[in-house]
């Protein structure tokens, strides 16, 4: 499960570079024709907008399984490491219920825009394009979460004294 988690986590942390290399090349090419032709590319600031979803909200996932969390050092210094462990049993619950959440709640209003067909202002790109990944990323996020959540529990009830 874990190699599974890995490697779908890895791809879309490979999406999510590849939006950002489109939407750095999609900026310098406005700005460098508009600077040059006066000619700017249309609907580049929808295209580029619509490309930052899947950059924030696809590494979630890979974020998590690396332990890539912000953590206060100074906590982790004074604590005792069962403490250290617990902590990170309930960060992990908490963002399992934080990204369940989002993903259920953001469901029916991202199958309305299909449904009544809600389309970006200048391209017309159907707003799917990017709520989709947002779900997506929240539903993987959450099942590496609960993966997490069930082997850091495990280690906490084989405690055996040594550091996290």
């Amino acid at each position: 499960m874990n190699l599974l988690l890995e490697r779908l986590a890895g791809a879309l942390v490979l999406i999510a570079a590849i939006c950002l290399v489109a939407m750095v090349g999609l900026i310098v090419a406005d700005v460098t024709l508009g600077n040059l032709l006066g000619a700017r590319i249309f609907g580049a600031y929808e295209i580029v907008a619509l490309l930052m979803a899947p950059v924030a909200f696809l590494p979630i996932a890979r974020t998590l399984l690396k332990d890539g969390q912000i953590t206060v050092e100074i906590v982790d210094a004074l604590l005792p490491g069962r403490a250290i462990q617990l902590l990170r049993v309930f960060g992990l619950a908490g963002m399992l219920v934080f990204a369940a959440m989002l993903a259920i709640f953001m469901y029916t209003p991202m199958m309305d825009t299909v449904r009544y067909g809600e389309f970006t202002p200048d391209r017309e790109i159907p707003m799917i394009v990017k709520l989709g990944p947002i779900f997506i990323a929240l539903c993987v996020a959450a099942l590496c979460a609960a993966f997490l959540l069930v082997r850091e529990t495990l280690k906490l009830l084989r405690w055996k004294g040594e550091r996290a």
